[in-house]
């Protein structure tokens, strides 16, 4: 098991830390053909979120390589979060879907949403732009590194 925090990750992804996310490009792949997310986002959530550790768990009892809580994945019919590596993915992706959706298929403020829940994006603009940030440049260091 391997505890992580958002604010305590570097800032730029280490070889090691490409290797292990890109590990799941596969089923990120997949996840994106069912919802319609750039896979790059998928794996920029897992990277930010996990680092690419399925097992990771976070500091409020988030779950697996896309940090979901039960509450957000209840929200998608779950019952409980799903540890299966590929299904987490794809839990993780609806999830991201369903935020979309939710900010008006704005892909900052989805990302903002997945941190910090729609109605506190929507009542703050600022929280959680740094995730938001963060996911998008790891997206891009993926992209590049694995196309």
């Amino acid at each position: 098991m391997i505890l992580v925090g958002r604010t305590l990750s570097p800032p730029v992804l280490s070889a090691q830390e490409l290797r292990q996310v890109a590990k799941w490009e596969r089923y990120a792949k997949e996840a994106a053909e069912l919802t319609g997310i750039d896979p790059f986002i998928i794996l920029g959530v897992i990277a930010t979120e996990s680092r690419g550790y399925p097992d990771a768990i976070g500091l409020i009892g988030e779950i697996g390589l896309m940090q979901l809580t039960t509450p957000a994945v209840q929200d998608l019919g779950y019952n409980v979060v799903p540890k299966d590596p590929r299904e987490n993915i794809r839990a993780g992706a609806l999830y991201l879907r369903l935020q979309m959706v939710r900010m008006n298929q704005n892909l900052f403020d989805a990302l903002r949403a997945y941190n910090a829940g729609a109605q506190a994006a929507k009542n703050d603009p600022d929280i959680a732009a740094g995730y938001a940030n963060k996911v998008l440049r790891n997206a891009r260091e993926l992209r590049g590194a694995l196309t």
